[in-house]
Formats: C-alpha cells, structure tokens, sequence
C-alpha cells in the first residue's frame, strides 16, 4: 500500500525532484485523512526525500555531459589554455620590450 501512495504522490505531484517541503505536506496530510500511519509517513518521506535526491544527482549529471558537450562542439578554448596562451604572450610582449629598447651606448671620449 505505501508503494501505491508513493507512486501516487510522486505523479501527482508531477515532479523529477519534490523538496522536503512539499513531500513533508503530503504527507502529514495523509497521516491526518488515516491513509497511512506515522511509520508508514516517516517511511515514505525517507523514501522520497532519498528518490528525489537520486534523480536531481542523475539529471545533474545529465545536464553537465551535455553542457560539456556542447561546449566541445563550440571550439572554445578552456580556462586552462586560455591562461597558458595569455602567460605567452606576456613573455613574448617582454621579450619584444627588451629588444626594441636601445641599448645604452658607452659614453665617447
């Protein structure tokens, strides 16, 4: 029976993710209506408040490979490439520096 009111819920509720704060809702309102006990409520809140955390873990993921994927896709150059290339062309831009300063002549008697 705690498996029928759990599906229920979770389609009813017609959400991947369900925060504490409706699931404690819920229920406490099927505790109160006789639906089920305070066990079977302490069970059920445990046993979504554990679903919901799996399935936002899995969607998380998810939306992570695909950003990674795509970001892949875009050829755009990492931070850590970035950071390489700027340090470059620091050293370059010294090195230039240095040869395009005239150097200083001895003094001519």
């Amino acid at each position: 029976m705690l498996e029928i009111f759990k599906k229920g819920l979770l389609a009813g509720l017609g959400a991947v993710v369900v925060t504490r704060d409706k699931i404690e809702e819920v229920t406490r309102r099927l505790m109160q209506e006789g639906r089920i006990t305070r066990e079977e409520m302490e069970k059920m809140r445990e046993d979504l408040v554990k679903s919901g955390e799996a399935r936002w873990e899995e969607i998380s993921a998810h939306v992570s490979e695909n950003v990674r994927k795509a970001m892949a896709n875009l050829d755009i150059a990492s931070r850590e490439e970035f950071d390489k290339l700027k340090d470059r062309v620091l050293q370059l831009e010294k090195r230039v520096a240095m040869l395009e300063t005239p150097a200083q002549e001895p003094d001519e008697e």
